[in-house]
């Protein structure tokens, strides 16, 4: 459905066609445009949980729950301005019209009217269908590491969600999610994935059942899962990676400091590894993100382990990562650092003092070029000569 020309689609063949005559010509009825609508959550037990409620056509109505996948989630939570999901649930029972059915997002739309569906109030449901998510206020995070194997690039695949590890289930466990695993570890790539707990089994919750991803995610929480600790699963089927290469590990002791007083910088500082070339990326402070967002600004160091971010702005607060590049490979990003620029007034220029008379005493007129902005006083301190002082 997002193919830019239905050359791109699959089909039988040009002119190939089995069993068909023009009886059987499709057509299609087209909008003129993607209708701008509301979403809520009805019913729920807080305000980030609920019966998922669309605004259409001055009309709110449910969305049934066929094919309702974890990027769906995504698009609601980002909508209601949530910044992450803990898991879909059929909630039942709300009022008519049933608006949307086999709703198939991919996760980055900025509206559920962008996904593709059958059609506004095309569906075969019932308001047992009813769809419901539970969203998260900040975006979900997870750490992760390999247990059980005889080198770092190998083991069970564990998360630590909420300050305690867990597994992963193996039920559609495949290299494209072993892929996000490595990565996020600092391995270029995978070399195989295992099911049935070939690393052992683990303890304590099953994090993840149902992981899909596409392979390009920067982290695990960013694919479709079947919700956070929503399994069918038993430790016997804990997941497990093999990776490849050279693991390139999260910069250590990061630093961000103020610049220089007579500039608008930041000065950022790490522990570097000779050979290895830092990507640091910061922008202004956004305190709901782990990873830089798309738009983050970047400098890249091959030599040394500091660079001086300028050009800023001044009483800004800033966020900054590092991340390390080897061999065409870039490691995880370090934790955030924010810091707070300093605010500057710049020296005022064009200073004259000219000698003169004012009723009947000798005065002394000082003038000078204005700064530019708003809100800035001027002090003028005068005392006799001495040669020595600045």
């Amino acid at each position: 459905g997002y193919e830019s020309s239905l050359s791109e689609c699959t089909h039988k063949g040009w002119g190939a066609q089995r069993g068909c005559d023009h009886s059987q010509d499709v057509g299609v009825i087209c909008s003129a445009s993607i209708p701008n609508v509301q979403v809520r959550l009805a019913d729920g037990v807080d305000s980030l949980s609920g019966r998922v409620e669309v605004y259409y056509n001055s009309q709110w109505g449910t969305i049934c729950d066929d094919e309702w996948g974890f990027s769906n989630s995504k698009v609601i939570c980002s909508m209601l301005g949530h910044g992450g999901v803990i898991r879909s649930y059929t909630h039942g029972e709300g009022s008519d019209p049933i608006w949307l059915d086999n709703v198939n997002c991919r996760g980055d739309e900025t509206s559920i009217a962008d996904c593709l569906h059958e059609g506004w109030a095309v569906q075969d449901c019932s308001h047992s269908e009813d769809i419901g998510v539970v969203c998260s206020d900040t975006q979900i995070e997870f750490s992760v590491r390999l247990v059980g194997g005889s080198t770092a690039s190998e083991g069970r695949v564990e998360l630590n969600y909420n300050g305690t590890w867990g597994t992963v289930c193996d039920d559609d466990w495949d290299s494209n999610d072993g892929r996000v695993i490595c990565r996020m570890l600092g391995f270029p790539d995978v070399v195989s994935i295992s099911d049935q707990a070939a690393f052992g089994e683990g303890s304590g919750s099953i994090i993840l059942d149902e992981v899909a991803c596409n392979g390009h995610e920067k982290t695990i929480a960013e694919c479709s899962h079947s919700g956070l600790e929503i399994n069918d699963c038993g430790h016997s089927e804990d997941a497990g990676v093999v990776c490849a290469g050279n693991q390139i590990t999260k910069p250590q002791c990061v630093t961000v400091m103020e610049g220089s007083s007579n500039s608008v910088s930041l000065n950022v500082s790490w522990c570097g590894t000779c050979g290895v070339t830092y990507i640091v990326r910061y922008s202004t402070s956004n305190g709901t993100i782990s990873e830089p967002p798309s738009g983050a600004a970047s400098v890249s160091v091959s030599s040394g382990n500091s660079t001086l971010l300028t050009g800023l702005n001044p009483s800004t607060v800033y966020n900054v990562w590092v991340a390390a590049v080897s061999s065409g490979t870039q490691g995880p990003y370090s934790n955030r650092l924010s810091a707070t620029t300093r605010s500057i007034t710049p020296r005022v220029q064009g200073v004259t003092v000219t000698r003169g008379v004012s009723g009947g005493s000798p005065s002394l007129t000082v003038s000078w070029t204005a700064v530019s902005g708003s809100g800035i006083t001027y002090t003028v301190r005068y005392s006799t000569s001495s040669g020595t002082t600045t």
